[in-house]
């Protein structure tokens, strides 16, 4: 397929500020909503003793929020089309608001798991607000960098879990944890509908539609790849305390996963745009993140360093494709209108980080073991591969024919 550009309204000009307070509303507007991720695993000791649950349940805390954001993701291009960018970004932080105020004040599993679910809204409308505005807002030859500064904002929320909720819940409690991000959230709102253009006058919500093939294939690899991100994140540190790892050196490894992450998505995105079949280069990212998580596997309670090297390993490679694929859509208009197809991609990945923490969790009380695990991770990484490998070869196929009709 080729990588024409996507229509997109002219750019206006900006002064320093404006680009400083857009740059932070597009870092936090993808951070904050996927914190509960990270969180989950960061404060997962906490969480257990807390509401005396077991380690299992905290896969629903992931399928609460993932799992409606997935069919909400859906619906995304058609929320912000309607609603218009001012008030997409609006709902979009005061949603974050409220699910973490809830989530501070719950006392039970399923008042947390009620109170986690709304910020799955949040999570539906990130990719297609965020990247509107960049359509809007930002020149074409700033797009791709754009794009992976914006998506460092979730890797911001893995190292900000990893390392700043774990010493919050020290010095006071796991509520007061959760509950520093709503005043966060609620000043994003405000700065979010001031950098927002207005909604265009006669604009029209974009229908929702069968998804063609490019943006099938693109939607498997990235409910793959969310699947895996979301099982190894969730239990690596479960993984670690099972090797006897205290719980907040367990709490670090989800701080080198944000740190690798968010220099994989800024540094990424940009050479993989500058590459002409982008789905190759996920292709090689994915075949690295199985070396990752056999190198994963070999940690025991005498070498704990395999640990190290595997999270290093995962958010140095997969971490980046979900920034790559959102570059994809927004470069090329084969995927269909960029608020739509950025919805559809979303709502893949949305559904597979919500299954994948708990199958993850099945499988391995079955099995009774964590390789079980990992083996059913490498698994679904070689099928998100093979479908990126298709969308490849098409890219391929396509450019040659539109080489040989010129």
């Amino acid at each position: 397929m080729s990588e024409s550009s996507a229509p997109t309204n002219s750019t206006t000009p900006m002064n320093g500020l404006e680009k400083v307070n857009i740059g932070l509303v597009l870092v936090l507007a993808m951070a904050l909503p996927m914190l509960i991720l990270y969180a989950t695993g960061a404060l997962g000791p906490y969480l257990i003793e807390a509401l005396q649950i077991n380690k299992t349940d905290l896969s629903y805390f992931v399928m609460a929020s993932f799992g409606l954001a997935s069919v909400l993701s859906l619906f995304a291009g058609k929320i912000v089309d309607s609603l218009g960018l001012r008030s997409s970004f609006a709902l979009h932080f005061l949603a974050i608001a409220a699910s973490f105020l809830l989530i501070s004040m719950a006392d039970s599993l399923t008042a947390m798991i009620g109170a986690v679910a709304i910020v799955g809204l949040s999570q539906a409308i990130a990719n297609p607000v965020t990247n509107q505005l960049i359509a809007l807002r930002i020149p074409a030859s700033s797009k791709p960098k754009m794009v992976g500064l914006k998506q460092s904002g979730v890797q911001l929320s893995a190292l900000f879990a990893g390392f700043a909720l774990p010493a919050i819940a020290i010095h006071w409690d796991w509520r007061a944890a959760f509950g520093v991000i709503v005043p966060i959230a609620m000043t994003m709102a405000v700065l979010g509908w001031k950098i927002a253009p207005k909604k265009a006058a006669g604009s029209k919500p974009s229908n929702l539609r069968p998804p063609n093939v490019p943006l099938t294939l693109l939607m498997l690899t990235q409910g793959g790849i969310g699947a895996v991100l979301s099982a190894y994140i969730t239990y690596v540190p479960s993984f670690a305390t099972s090797l006897s790892f205290p719980p907040e050196q367990a709490a670090l490894l989800i701080t080198l996963f944000g740190i690798t992450g968010m220099a994989s998505r800024i540094i990424m995105t940009p050479i993989a745009a500058s590459f002409d079949n982008q789905a190759m280069f996920i292709v090689g990212l994915t075949g690295f993140a199985i070396i990752a998580i056999m190198i994963t596997m070999r940690a025991s309670h005498s070498d704990g360093w395999p640990l190290y090297f595997g999270v290093t390993g995962i958010g140095l490679s997969i971490v980046a494709t979900n920034a790559i694929a959102m570059g994809m859509v927004i470069k090329d208009q084969r995927f269909g209108p960029v608020a739509y197809a950025s919805g559809m991609v979303s709502a893949a990945f949305f559904g597979g980080l919500a299954t994948g923490s708990a199958a993850f969790g099945q499988i391995i009380s079955f099995f009774g073991d964590f390789s079980s695990g990992w083996v059913f991770t490498i698994m679904v990484l070689a099928f998100s591969g093979t479908f990126c490998f298709l969308l490849a070869s098409q890219h391929q196929q396509l450019t040659q024919q539109e080489a040989t009709s010129k």
